[in-house]
């Protein structure tokens, strides 16, 4: 499975290790300042729109429709792997590293720059949850495909969308790499449990559900 999609793990093993790799060298704190101190008016606003393509609506969406129209393996990989990786993180957030606090409250009072319109949120920093449910989102998605374009394509719109974090104050580079981290294993173990040879779960459901119709 995973040397089939070798387009999307690969990059992102690199993402994971070199958002990890000045975490470990630097002061949280001193790193999250150095990356804000980029921003431009264009990439406030992306950042902005992008980060709710992390959410669990989007996530859930995403998996209803791809059930729906595409395969239904793909569509319970998704909801199932979104749902493994929410409660993981949450316990970990708040029975694990409940203490940890987000940029906007460890930095208060320094020169943060901080996007309008978002408002930035205090504590449960570690691990992403956004991170967490956009490399489930799209390691489910490139698992499922043969498509290198697709798996590059699914590479980028997690690493962007995890990153988007980061930019807006809302999780230190550490707290995403290890969402990131999360999302990635939780969806490779979610595509073992799915592993069954099970034809009909390789059809969309709008298919099963009126094959007659899918026939003519």
């Amino acid at each position: 499975m995973i040397r089939r999609s070798l387009y999307f793990f690969v990059p992102a093993a690199v993402f994971i290790t070199a958002c990890a790799a000045p975490s470990l060298i630097m002061e949280k704190k001193e790193l999250h300042l150095f990356i804000n101190s980029f921003h431009h008016p264009v990439s406030d606003i992306f950042f902005k729109l992008l980060t709710h393509a992390g959410s669990g609506f989007f996530v859930i969406c995403c998996g209803l429709l791809l059930l729906l129209i595409h395969r239904v393996r793909t569509g319970i990989m998704i909801i199932v792997s979104y749902s493994l990786s929410g409660i993981i993180v949450q316990l970990l957030k708040r029975l694990v590293f409940s203490d940890i606090a987000r940029p906007a409250k460890l930095l208060y009072g320094m020169d943060l720059h901080q996007v309008n319109g978002v408002k930035t949120l205090c504590c449960y920093s570690f691990p992403s949850g956004h991170a967490a449910s956009a490399f489930a989102l799209f390691t489910a998605i490139a698992i499922t495909t043969h498509s290198r374009a697709l798996q590059l394509t699914c590479f980028f719109c997690a690493a962007a969308i995890a990153f988007s974090r980061v930019y807006l104050s809302q999780h230190f580079l550490i707290d995403i790499t290890a969402g990131a981290a999360a999302g990635c294993i939780i969806t490779v173990f979610t595509d073992f449990l799915l592993r069954a040879k099970k034809p009909w779960m390789d059809k969309p459901l709008i298919q099963l559900i009126n094959p007659k119709r899918n026939a003519q």
